[in-house]
């Protein structure tokens, strides 16, 4: 959804009888509220495809890589001429009761070079339209600290190509417990050492190759809790 809002996508609603159709980023009307009348299905969503030398990326911290729902994820979709933004759409998940368009930050950015009084005021504005709350992912506080990283940018054109503009560092986040879970990945060969050491039918082998793969999963019972 958040890379759907950042491309500025329109849903399609059929009741049976009539089409209508509705920007995504209005279909959202609250926590587990809906732009859909009862009788109404989504049967398509469409968006326009990014202009050539438009920038577009996206980011989504969580503990794990996959398989897991983002603390915060964040797109963007950026257009500068002549080191001015011309268009930008910023969207935000995490940080509201539903998937979020920075509509007041990117009216703000729209017209203006990325210098740092622009971005400074720009992360102001967009801390005001954020609501994020406190659970199994992180604080509120933690999660606005989070979003700020995230729209962050270098100033100036070529740095703001470079890391597209409001501020979506393209590369790969290091989250909270991915050194530790590593180290207990790489740990895991060491029983496999000890099972060809102790040979077929050692016993002590066996136990200490089980030993370790108990102590492995119980600290990762202990980091889930």
């Amino acid at each position: 959804t958040i890379l759907l809002l950042a491309l500025d996508a329109e849903v399609e609603l059929n009741d049976g009888t009539a089409l209508r159709t509705l920007p995504l980023r209005r279909f959202y009307l609250g926590y587990k509220k809906l732009a859909r009348r009862e009788e109404e299905l989504l049967t398509a969503v469409r968006f326009p495809l990014p202009q050539p030398g438009d920038i577009f990326n996206f980011e989504k911290v969580s503990r794990r890589e996959h398989l897991d729902i983002a603390g915060v994820n964040s797109a963007c979709l950026l257009r500068m001429v002549g080191g001015v933004v011309e268009e930008i759409h910023l969207s935000a998940g995490g940080v509201a009761p539903v998937p979020l368009f920075l509509e007041r930050c990117c009216a703000y950015l729209r017209g203006r070079e990325l210098d740092e009084a622009t971005v400074t005021e720009a992360l102001r504005v967009a801390d005001h339209e954020i609501e994020p709350i406190s659970d199994v992912r992180g604080s509120a506080e933690y999660k606005r600290s989070l979003l700020r990283r995230l729209l962050r940018p270098a100033s100036g054109e070529a740095q703001a190509r470079r890391r597209c503009g409001a501020g979506f560092e393209q590369r790969r986040r290091v989250v909270p417990g991915r050194a530790k879970q590593r180290g207990h990945r790489e740990r895991c060969p060491g029983g496999r050492r000890e099972r060809r050491g102790g040979g077929r039918g050692d016993r002590r082998g066996t136990r200490s190759r089980h030993g370790a793969r108990q102590r492995i999963e119980q600290r990762y019972a202990r980091r889930n809790r």
